[in-house]
C-alpha cells in the first residue's frame, strides 16, 4: 500500500491486515476488496460534528483511500479445450471461448492519504 501524507500533524492510527483496514483502534473498519468495482474509487474517512469517525463526508478530513479499478485476465471457458472452426474457409484461425475473470484484489496498488487530525 502507498502511503501520503498531508501536512506534518498528527495522523490518524490505522492497521491493516489482508485486505482489511482498521482506523483509530477498530472505531471504522473496512474490507477494500468489498468496495473495489470496475472503476477506481476514493472513499473519503472524516470525522463528524462529534468527533467519530464516518466514511463520506464529515466535518474534516481523516484519511482518504484510493481504491484502483478491477483487472481482469481471460481464461478459457469450462469446455471448450477443443477449438472449433471459426466458419467454412479453413484459413481463418479457430476459435475458443473465453471468460473474463476478475484477478484477486491486491493490496499493493491502493493509496492512503492521512491529513492531519
Amino acid at each position: 500500500m502507498e502511503i501520503a501524507n498531508w501536512g506534518r500533524g498528527k495522523k490518524i492510527a490505522y492497521e491493516v491486515q489482508g485486505s482489511v483496514i482498521s482506523f483509530n483502534g477498530g472505531e471504522l473498519t473496512l474490507d477494500l476488496a468489498r468496495h473495489q468495482r470496475d472503476f477506481a474509487r476514493t472513499l473519503d474517512i472524516c470525522r463528524d460534528k462529534f468527533g467519530g469517525l464516518t466514511m463520506g463526508l464529515g466535518e474534516n478530513y481523516a484519511a482518504q483511500i484510493e481504491i484502483p479499478a478491477r483487472e481482469y485476465e481471460y481464461v478459457a471457458a469450462a469446455g471448450a479445450d477443443v477449438p472449433t472452426p471459426a466458419a467454412e474457409n479453413e484459413e481463418q484461425p479457430a476459435e475458443i471461448a473465453m471468460r473474463k475473470q476478475a484477478l484477486a484484489f491486491d493490496m499493493a496498488k491502493v493509496k492512503l492519504v492521512l491529513w492531519d487530525i
